[in-house]
């Protein structure tokens, strides 16, 4: 059982990075599934030394931020947004690989922006994907609409008559900013409070 399950975890680590080489994203999620459930397999059983996987929550842990990963990149791809899977950072726990994990996905909410106005008619649509991407990457929260208003002042090219695009973003213009100075308010008031 252990020659197996050495042969097992060679073939799972060789099969990794060829799926991220070759950005077969789907690939990715199943491997990184099925890493979790391996590094699980001790408590689904009940028996801790099953398999040699068991117990390993780190690992598990890695999986599943992979697996969740590999969906947003998946997302960006049909999207056509350019970027780097190696980018997003896989090593879980480090300050700096998670704070450039961060500023990378926040480098790339622009252009999730652009690629997804090609192909979303639904501007609410588009300011609810980056504020989704954003939240995932723990990018903060108040990025991805300050982007969005950058992007709808900048007259996006978008396939509708100009009139329809004008409206719309007038209209979400409006939304935005109304949301936006809600937050502003409630966030001096929450600065005045902890400085009483």
């Amino acid at each position: 059982m252990c020659i197996l399950n050495l042969v097992i975890k060679q073939v799972y680590k060789s099969a990794l990075p060829s799926a991220i080489s070759r950005r077969d994203f789907s690939r990715v999620i199943t491997l990184a599934e099925i890493g979790a459930c391996a590094g699980d397999w001790g408590k689904i059983i009940k028996r801790s030394n099953s398999i040699g996987w068991g117990k390993q929550q780190v690992f598990v842990t890695q999986c599943q931020h992979l697996a969740s990963n590999a969906r947003w990149w998946k997302i960006l791809q049909h999207y056509g947004v350019a970027f780097d899977p190696r980018h997003f950072g896989e090593e879980l726990g480090s300050k700096t690989s998670q704070s450039k994990s961060q500023e990378y996905a926040s480098s790339i909410i622009p252009s999730l922006f652009i690629a997804t106005s090609k192909k979303l008619n639904n501007l609410d649509g588009i300011l609810n994907l980056a504020r989704r991407f954003a939240h995932a990457f723990q990018v903060n929260e108040n990025l991805a609409p300050q982007k969005f208003l950058e992007f709808l002042l900048s007259c996006p090219q978008i396939e509708k008559s100009t009139r329809e695009v004008r409206n719309d973003n007038s209209v979400v213009l409006s939304k935005t900013l109304q949301t936006s100075h809600r937050e502003c308010i409630v966030t001096a008031d929450i600065r005045r409070n902890i400085e009483r």
